[in-house]
Parts: C-alpha cells; sequence; structure tokens
C-alpha cells in the first residue's frame, strides 16, 4: 500500500507544477522574482563592496504570485523592514555586544510591530533588524559599523520599494494590452 502511496504524489506534483505553469499570474510571478533580483544581483556584482545583495533578498520577499497579495503584503513588508532595520540601527548604535543588541531589539521590533497593526509581517521586520545588525560583525567597504548598518537598511529598502514598483508597472502593462493577471489560479 505503501508503494502506490508514492507513486501517486508523483503525478499529483505533475499535475500541480503543469497548472501552475498553465497559470498566467504565476508565470508573471516567475518573470517578476526573476527580473527583479536579478537586476540587484548584477549591481551587486558590478559594486560588490556595498550591500546590494539585501536589496535581491528584499525584492523576493515583498513579490508575491498574486498582485492583491503583492500590494498589500508588500506595504506591509515594506514598513516591517523599515521597522526592523531602524531598530536594528539603533541597536548598533549602543556599542554592546552583538548578543545583546539582539535581546534587546528582537523584542523592541516584535512590539513596535504588534502596536503598528503588522504583526503578520514581524518576520520580515526581525530579518532587516538581523541584517542591519549584522553589518557591525564585518566591516563593508570601510565603514564603521553603524555607517554598514544604514547602508544595509538603506537596500533593504530600496528593494522593497522596487519590488513594489515592479508589481505596479506589471500591473499597468496588463491593463495597456487588455491582459488578464495578477488572479488567483486553480
Amino acid at each position: 500500500m505503501r508503494a502506490s502511496a508514492g507513486r501517486e504524489k508523483g503525478p499529483r506534483f505533475l499535475s500541480a507544477l503543469r497548472n501552475d505553469l498553465l497559470c498566467p499570474a504565476f508565470r508573471e510571478y516567475i518573470i517578476k522574482a526573476s527580473l527583479g533580483i536579478t537586476f540587484f544581483v548584477v549591481l551587486w556584482r558590478i559594486f560588490p563592496k556595498t550591500s546590494l545583495i539585501w536589496s535581491a533578498v528584499s525584492v523576493g520577499l515583498v513579490l508575491s504570485p498574486e498582485d492583491k497579495d503583492t500590494f498589500r503584503f508588500g506595504a506591509e513588508r515594506m514598513a516591517a523592514n523599515a521597522l526592523g532595520s531602524a531598530v536594528g540601527w539603533l541597536a548598533s548604535l549602543t556599542g554592546l555586544d552583538l548578543i545583546a543588541q539582539v535581546l534587546m531589539a528582537g523584542p523592541a521590533v516584535i512590539l513596535t510591530a504588534s502596536a503598528l497593526g503588522i504583526r503578520k509581517a514581524t518576520r520580515s521586520a526581525l530579518a532587516a533588524m538581523v541584517i542591519v545588525m549584522s553589518a557591525g560583525a564585518g566591516n563593508v567597504a570601510g565603514f564603521t559599523p553603524s555607517q554598514a548598518a544604514l547602508e544595509r537598511a538603506a537596500f533593504v529598502i530600496i528593494g522593497c520599494a522596487f519590488a513594489l514598483g515592479l508589481a505596479a508597472a506589471a500591473s499597468g502593462l496588463r491593463k495597456l494590452f487588455g491582459a488578464r493577471g495578477g488572479a488567483s489560479c486553480p
């Protein structure tokens, strides 16, 4: 009986993959995510002594297969990333050991995200906090830890804004050409 259960998973996987690939919104998502992330990876390779790679990560976190999710979650994640980046940067200014900074900043991020009503995006806020705070662990382009943290915060926010712009551009192109997209797929 186990052997037959294993064989059933393969066809379900292929069927789900086929359905995804037939869905215009899913294909558009693949294109947006691939182009958006690649854009920042290319820039990072051109300017390796920057924190541009965190813009690529932010693009991947903000984009969603459904446009309505991208704009709603994108706005929440952008606010959360701004929150996490700001708290991470402020924590880096304390001069405390990184562990002490995390113990102080983590609860501050979680409580502030809850108070701001962006609780669902708390993970993004915590990720941004860690990204920014880890800048002090290594010297980024000769910056002080505080400068490096601020640079990472800026690149996180730039990636979020870029992803929202990419989603808006795709939506505008769909409207211009009368194409359907951004909707849920079966």
